[in-house]
């Protein structure tokens, strides 16, 4: 319940700051068509528009969520057997490939490589600069920043883990100022900084399309559907989205853990 409020209030605001924006966008009322349509027969008009079948839909959807179920728990489970989770995602991935009916090669020309080698780069990178210090000498920095009042610290942990975030990915980010985290947690009035950490590690990733995979993810499907997101339309609306993020955040600290003592 610590951050659960918070997740509620972001989730209200992204609807509101996206309907504004992308308004001319939407199409308020149905087809003329749909309009009189009982609810079954607008499903069935809906798949015969879109030009999918529902025996084929229903195949492919109950195919992929197993495979997608075996993936989840092959990545909680994956230590128990001697694997490394990159050799399940590979067999999660060659077995969905093999259910399929299409062409492999028609597959494999499917795939974005471009986004694969660019989170590939993106990881060594990462943890290269984990390996030569770099990382942790950033975390250690902050010792002296955070100051001596829980709240203020949270509230300064969370921006700078957040800033950090936009740029490098959030889990090495996260996992390099955990120790430090943990040093000052002296008292139970000190936890606070770890959902100041929590808080800025996530939504900072929001800020920039290389500040998460799923950015960079979402950008190489939206490519190759037709609709490319610009690198500095999505710099804008992500750094304009994320300081907000970060003023609720902060206001929500300091009522949480302030106002009403935690």
């Amino acid at each position: 319940m610590n951050v659960m409020p918070l997740g509620v209030i972001l989730y209200l605001v992204t609807l509101v700051v996206f309907i504004r924006m992308f308004k001319s966008d939407y199409t308020p009322e149905p087809e003329e068509e749909f309009r009189d349509l009982e609810f079954d027969e607008w499903i069935e008009r809906a798949i015969e528009v879109s030009g999918l079948h529902t025996s084929r839909v229903n195949a492919g959807m109950i195919t992929a969520a197993i495979i997608m179920i075996l993936t989840i728990v092959g990545f909680a489970v994956y230590e128990s057997f001697n694997m490394t989770p990159a050799f399940v995602a590979l067999f999660c991935g060659f077995i969905m490939m093999l259910s399929q009916t299409r062409d492999p090669s028609v597959i494999m020309r499917e795939i974005d490589l471009s986004t694969i080698l660019f989170l590939a780069g993106m990881f060594i990178m990462i943890n290269g600069l984990g390996k030569v210090g770099i990382i942790e000498a950033l975390s250690q920095s902050l010792f002296a920043v955070l100051g001596s009042s829980p709240i203020r610290a949270s509230v300064i942990l969370m921006w700078l883990s957040g800033v950090i975030s936009s740029v490098v990915d959030n889990i090495p980010v996260a996992t390099s100022l955990s120790p430090i985290v943990r040093d000052m947690v002296v008292d139970k009035s000190w936890e606070i900084l770890w959902w100041g950490l929590v808080i800025g590690a996530n939504l900072g990733g929001c800020m920039t399309p290389i500040g998460s995979p799923s950015n960079v993810i979402a950008m190489g499907v939206s490519e190759q559907e037709g609709y490319a997101i610009p690198f500095n339309q999505f710099l804008k609306l992500g750094v304009m989205l994320t300081i907000l993020y970060f003023i609720i955040s902060m206001i929500y600290i300091y009522v949480r853990y302030g106002l009403l003592g935690g």
